[in-house]
């Protein structure tokens, strides 16, 4: 379905023959929800909190499900910035990907010593584990055994090594944002008139968003049949 088709298909399911509650929803306010709609629809098929308690790649339908938005690194590697000196952290900056970063799926890193050259998996490690791992020898970095540790703060991954090694390019593999859902032919607020903006998942998952989008707008007015809502919501995979 394109967007106009998927409007359509809103309008239908909210406005039934006996209920005429949401004839002043504007396009725009409809385009809004569908935004909403559909990164919380990634965040149910990328999650364990779904109600298959399974996650991305766990089973072929959700490599299907949110393979559009699945960006490999190899064309665009991460450069190191090196933040302590004393500490050998380094820092990989997510902004400078070439898609707007969403979810960690995988990374490979090169890392050096001498003239050896490895391409290692990242180890992520939680916070509150990372400084004592630094002090186990079974857990710290190490060049010969390719484990490097490494955790997420806010726009960034900070990777920790020591003085026996190098850091080169991180390879990451993401899922991106996926690109905004307008009806167009509106303004938005800073006047800049919209194009038509189809959505990108999967068609099949077309129906599956508008389960999200209606049941997002009947949370938000508080309808009644919001709960027969949340159990179609629910039946989905």
């Amino acid at each position: 379905m394109n967007i106009i088709e998927m409007h359509y298909e809103l309008d239908v399911r909210l406005n039934d023959i006996q209920s005429l509650n949401y004839n002043n929803l504007q396009i725009a306010e409809k385009d809004v929800y569908f935004n909403r709609g559909q990164i919380q629809l990634i965040n149910n098929k990328y999650g364990i909190n779904n109600t298959t308690t399974k996650g991305f790649e766990s089973n072929q339908k959700r490599i299907e499900d949110l393979k559009t938005l699945l960006v490999k690194g190899y064309a665009n590697p991460l450069i190191p910035t090196l933040i302590d000196s004393e500490k050998y952290i380094y820092r990989y900056d997510l902004n400078n990907l070439d898609k707007k970063y969403l979810y960690y799926i995988s990374s490979m890193l090169t890392i050096t010593k001498g003239s050896c050259s490895l391409n290692v998996p990242l180890i992520i490690t939680e916070h509150d584990d990372i400084y004592t791992s630094l002090l186990d020898d079974n857990y710290s970095p190490s060049f010969e055994w390719m484990y490097v540790p490494a955790n997420f703060s806010e726009q960034y991954i900070y990777v920790y090594t020591n003085n026996g090694f190098n850091l080169g390019n991180l390879y990451l593999d993401y899922l991106r944002y996926p690109k905004k859902i307008y009806y167009g032919n509106y303004n938005d607020i800073d006047g800049n008139l919209l194009a038509q903006s189809d959505c990108e998942l999967p068609e099949y998952l077309h129906y599956e968003l508008l389960d999200v989008v209606e049941l997002l707008i009947k949370m938000d007015s508080q309808n009644p049949t919001v709960n027969s809502t949340v159990m179609k919501n629910q039946m989905n995979e």
